[in-house]
C-alpha cells in the first residue's frame, strides 16, 4: 500500500447547463500540497489521465491556499496540453 495520500478528484461536465450527462466531460484532480512529488511527475499525471479516459484532465496544486493561488496543468490521454486562456482557441 502506498504511503502517499489519496488524491481528491471530481468528474465534471463542462459547457453545459441543461443536463448532468451532457457537455464535455473532464476530470479535475486536487493535490493536497505543492510538496507532493506526484504533481511534478509527468509520467504519473499522464498515466492518471489515461486511466480517467476523458479528453482532458486538469491537475490543481495549491501554491498559496490563503491567497487562493493554484497551479494548473492540463493533460490529454496522450500528452501535456499547452494551456490557453480560452478552451476554444
Amino acid at each position: 500500500m502506498s504511503s502517499q495520500a489519496r488524491l481528491e478528484y471530481y468528474l465534471i461536465n463542462a459547457f453545459t447547463t441543461d443536463s448532468p450527462h451532457s457537455g464535455n466531460q473532464a476530470a479535475v484532480v486536487l493535490f493536497p500540497s505543492a510538496s507532493d512529488s506526484r504533481a511534478d511527475d509527468d509520467e504519473f499525471l499522464l498515466r492518471t489521465a489515461k486511466e480517467f479516459g476523458y479528453s482532458e484532465t486538469a491537475y490543481l496544486v495549491p501554491i498559496d491556499e490563503q491567497a487562493g493561488e493554484w497551479s494548473l496543468r492540463w493533460f490529454t490521454v496522450y500528452n501535456v496540453h499547452p494551456f490557453s486562456l480560452a478552451a476554444n482557441e
